[in-house]
């Protein structure tokens, strides 16, 4: 029983910290206005002037994965010490 009041407790000081301003919050009146004249703005999402692809390669999603978990890493560190 313990365990969930202090996952609850938990998901509720999430919820409460991600309120706060800095994370931004819905446009309302002027700027909701301003955002759905846009050139951009069409069927209440953003368009890209650009298309820009998701994927740039035709590697499948799964080698993909693969490369990065397992593939080559390259020289992961300095071969000396980085002047400061």
């Amino acid at each position: 029983m313990a365990f969930v009041g202090i996952a609850i407790l938990g998901v509720v000081g999430v919820f409460a910290y991600l309120q706060q301003p800095v994370f931004g919050e819905l446009p309302s009146s002027e700027r909701l206005a301003r955002i759905e004249h846009s050139p951009n703005h069409a069927d209440g999402v953003f368009r890209n002037q650009i298309d820009t692809p998701m994927k740039t390669t035709d590697q499948s999603e799964l080698s993909m994965w693969m490369e990065t978990l397992f593939g080559e890493k390259g020289q992961p560190r300095p071969p000396g010490a980085i002047p400061a």
